[in-house]
């Protein structure tokens, strides 16, 4: 006879790295707040972390439950496994580029309005209306079979669908790169600082030189530190692509990756690294 679900090789490596996996998230997180001591993120980029993170641990939970849980032995768990993870899957993908989109908002005008802001306003619409109709498509009629001939769970979208999805993830995660390199442009300028202190001092020892030496050196500092917060969010941006590609790319070419231990865990794999590279940036500025 045909054992249905799950076998116990299976779930002990889903438990394994679902803990895995909530250990990295809670390390994520302590030092997330380690490093935010001295400075806040805006206020609607703070709830963007904290809906990845719920999002992440709710993941974790559903995989641990369907798979180790329950064992994905009835179509309906199938079926139920697939819904999950697509909602799961394109909920953090929406609150990640969200989170890249108000990045992009605060470097490039940080003294406008949010609604003023035509890349900001084109970036969320493109994310919400984008992502959102491919979700609804892939939830229409997802591919959720359990094989009476050897008893896995089969998961996935349709073809179009996750063609779609990448098309997306790359048209997004481009543009993000883009617009930060062509923030980042002007900045790799000179900021030589021009020879007028000495100028200054043979005027006296009047305190303006000291002041305006001063002022030149938090320029300077100010400029370093936006580069440096540049470079995080390209570096970011490029691991957030290249995570989806090879996601999507193992979806599409290998014939076990519909299995659904495989398709929850590389799937579930791609928002942890998401969310780790949102900690990383969050905490460096």
């Amino acid at each position: 006879d045909v054992v249905m679900g799950q076998r116990p090789p299976v779930r002990t490596l889903v438990v394994a790295l679902c803990l895995a996996y909530m250990f990295l998230l809670a390390l994520g997180q302590a030092g997330l707040r380690y490093g935010r001591m001295n400075r806040r993120p805006t206020q609607f980029m703070e709830m963007l972390i904290l809906v990845q993170f719920f999002v992440g641990v709710s993941y974790i939970a559903s995989v641990a439950l369907l798979e180790a849980g329950l064992g994905l032995a009835t179509d309906r768990q199938c079926h139920v496994a697939i819904r999950t993870c697509i909602g799961m899957y394109s909920s953090g993908k929406i609150a990640l580029y969200l989170f890249f989109i108000e990045r992009v908002h605060v470097v490039r005008a940080p003294l406008v309005r949010r609604f003023r802001d035509r890349v900001w306003i084109i970036g969320v619409l493109m994310t919400v209306l984008g992502l959102g109709g491919i979700t609804g498509y892939e939830l229409v009629s997802p591919h959720a079979v359990l094989s009476h001939a050897d008893g896995y769970c089969r998961i996935g979208v349709a073809s179009d669908a996750a063609i779609c999805i990448i098309t997306m993830d790359t048209l997004i995660g481009t543009l993000l790169t883009a617009i930060f390199i062509g923030i980042l442009r002007p900045s790799l300028r000179s900021t030589a600082i021009r020879p007028e202190a000495g100028m200054d001092r043979r005027r006296g020892s009047s305190i303006m030189p000291i002041i305006r030496q001063k002022k030149r050196s938090t320029e300077v500092s100010a400029r370093q530190h936006l580069k440096v917060m540049l470079w995080r969010n390209i570096i970011g941006s490029c691991v957030i692509l290249a995570n989806t590609l090879i996601n999507n790319i193992i979806f599409l070419t290998w014939k076990y990756a519909m299995r659904s231990h495989v398709c929850l865990l590389t799937c579930l794999t791609d928002i942890v690294v998401s969310i780790m590279v949102t900690n990383w940036l969050t905490m460096g500025s």
